[in-house]
């Protein structure tokens, strides 16, 4: 009996190796398509100083481009509960902290950041990057964990304004 149920199962093996290979296949071109969109994302998420600099800064000049994007990013951090509805904050955030960030790095590079003596301005474009990095996440948590409840809000309050 045990001969005749392994004689059985030698003659699926042929179509069993197919079958491992082919779920094989499928499972390694879908974890490769992932890794390659979670990768391309992130390039296009986090540009990079450009190479070619169109202006040098002086420090003072430095001083007064990072508090202009300094005070970009509070704006829009403060406009954030002015997102309709609130739950889509973190997109509308997503777009804008993509274009500061290109700002950002054209400053750096016109700040020279790199250069020695310019420690403290490299210093000052490293906190704003933080301060960034901290906003979105604030962006993120507002949208996901209170935009519901303030969109609930303000449908509830709609409702009274409208009479029922």
């Amino acid at each position: 009996m045990a001969k005749r149920a392994s004689r059985a199962n030698a003659r699926y093996r042929p179509f069993r190796t197919v079958a491992l290979g082919a779920y094989l296949l499928v499972v390694v071109v879908f974890s490769c398509l992932v890794i390659w969109s979670v990768v391309r994302s992130v390039r296009e998420m986090t540009p990079r100083r450009p190479l070619d600099v169109s202006e040098r800064l002086g420090v003072e000049d430095c001083a007064a481009r990072a508090l202009d994007l300094y005070e970009e990013l509070e704006a829009r951090r403060q406009g954030l509960s002015a997102v309709r509805p609130a739950a889509e904050a973190s997109v509308q955030w997503t777009g804008f902290r993509v274009s500061w960030l290109n700002r950002l790095r054209q400053a750096e590079a016109s700040c020279e950041v790199d250069r020695r003596g310019r420690e403290d301005v490299a210093r000052v474009f490293r906190r704003l990057e933080s301060l960034e990095d901290l906003y979105t996440t604030s962006a993120v948590q507002y949208s996901g964990e209170m935009g519901p409840a303030v969109d609930g809000f303000r449908r509830a309050l709609g409702r009274i304004r409208d009479g029922g």
